[in-house]
């Protein structure tokens, strides 16, 4: 039964991606689509049955939160160094800058860390490596879409496929 909703889900997200034009949507509203499809998609790979799914998608819920939580505080840190070293504020000040900054590149760190170990211990190990693989080529996936456009999937696009045999 679960398997047959996130088919239905993932056709009514896809209907939805053609239905309206993804680069004409502002980018929190693309952003969300794409990490619905990203659970979607994780899900059927993972293969959960449906109280091993609400369990995983708690977790992944909660870690995707605080990832974008230490996201964030990274961004400021980056965005009042950056303000520091155009105001040519003193080394001490910079410092201090720096160490925040540096600080929360650690702290992003963490989490990724955290999350992976958690979903180690919540998966079979069949189930973490296909999080581990899917995780990798997605991203992938979302970085030559970004790049290339709606064409960049190398199977349908020889072009693109020609490019990454070089």
């Amino acid at each position: 039964m679960l398997k047959f909703k996130i088919k239905i889900a993932t056709f009514i997200l896809f209907i939805s991606f053609i239905a309206n034009d993804v680069t004409a949507q502002p980018l929190e509203k693309q952003s969300e689509k794409v990490q619905m499809l990203k659970k979607i998609k994780l899900l059927e790979v993972l293969d959960l049955n449906e109280a091993d799914a609400d369990k995983f998608l708690v977790k992944y819920n909660a870690s995707e939160s605080n990832i974008r939580d230490k996201h964030d505080a990274l961004k400021l840190a980056n965005d009042e160094l950056e303000l520091a070293l155009r105001a040519k504020q003193s080394d001490k000040e910079l410092n201090d800058k720096i160490n925040k900054m540096m600080i929360s590149q650690q702290n992003v760190q963490d989490a990724l860390a955290n999350r992976l170990k958690e979903f180690k211990e919540l998966l079979t190990p069949v189930q973490f490596a296909k999080y581990l693989v899917f995780e990798k080529k997605f991203m992938e996936r979302l970085k030559n879409f970004m790049r290339d456009g709606p064409d960049s999937n190398p199977d349908q696009n020889p072009r693109l496929n020609k490019r990454r045999q070089k």
